[in-house]
């Protein structure tokens, strides 16, 4: 199963939060960074729409929201100040780890160190490491560096590969907006928003759990003169409908005609 997720930064604002959520309603699991905050200093949390709020606390950067459809397929791993990591099943039945995190400016190098040092079991991390470096924003013609930029690839490279946009992705200033990622994967980055922040969109395989997967019926496999035969047996009198459906349930099973969709 394709799912797609979508990560960005919304700038502590509400009404920024529910246009994400409206635009993307496509999309399977949202990470919103730099979540709503009230105009009191609270932090609100917000479901709408097809979304349920997944993870959500007031001393975390981020929250994440699960499309309905795909509400089973992600379980959350832990989360701590500048970001969440949850966790899926993949189609070969691999265990994957996905970040979303948002590093605040002005953070020592510690705070730093110890982001990297969460993220490492990660496959995948995203989004708004608030890092300059001529070598992430070479695409997008961002030549500068700053203090977190050096100390990503100084540190990050030795554990995960470094993907950024072919175009600014912060104001039209610059490439803070990245993807980390140890197997290759394919990035969107999209303003469709229209936020200052460009959004990163990103498809995953992930596999479905037996107690989750439809199922279709091998109708051209069904022996109906077997049905047949045993639904003589049965007459149609009150109450015994649901001995038809259980028989033709059973028979479908027994004879192995269902399979699962992928």
């Amino acid at each position: 199963m394709r799912v797609t997720t979508c990560t960005i930064n919304v700038g502590k604002s509400l009404g920024n939060q529910s246009l994400v959520l409206d635009l993307f309603s496509f999309v399977d699991v949202v990470f919103i960074l730099e979540r709503p905050v009230g105009r009191s200093g609270k932090v609100l949390d917000n479901k709408d729409g097809n979304f349920e709020l997944m993870f959500f606390h007031e001393n975390i950067e981020v929250e994440v929201f699960v499309n309905t459809r795909c509400l089973g397929l992600f379980s959350l791993v832990r989360g701590w100040e500048q970001g969440v990591i949850i966790s899926y099943v993949d189609v070969d039945g691999i265990v994957r780890k996905f970040g979303g995190v948002y590093l605040r400016p002005g953070e020592n190098a510690a705070k730093v160190k110890g982001w990297l040092e969460n993220c490492n079991e990660c496959d995948i991390v995203v989004r708004d490491f608030n890092a300059r470096h001529p070598m992430s924003g070479e695409k997008s013609g961002d030549h500068a560096t700053n203090t977190y930029g050096r100390f990503l690839f100084e540190y990050a490279n030795n554990m995960f590969e470094i993907d950024s946009s072919n175009e600014k992705t912060f104001r039209n200033r610059s490439s803070i907006d990245l993807c980390l990622y140890k197997d290759k994967v394919k990035n969107n980055w999209t303003n469709k928003a229209a936020l200052e922040h460009s959004g990163i969109l990103k498809k995953l395989s992930v596999g479905i759990p037996d107690n989750l997967a439809p199922v279709r019926v091998a109708w051209k496999k069904i022996e109906w003169k077997l049905v047949q035969k045993q639904l003589r047996n049965i007459s149609l009198r009150n109450g015994d409908r649901d001995d038809i459906t259980k028989l033709v349930t059973e028979l479908l099973r027994t004879q192995q005609l269902r399979s699962t969709c992928k």
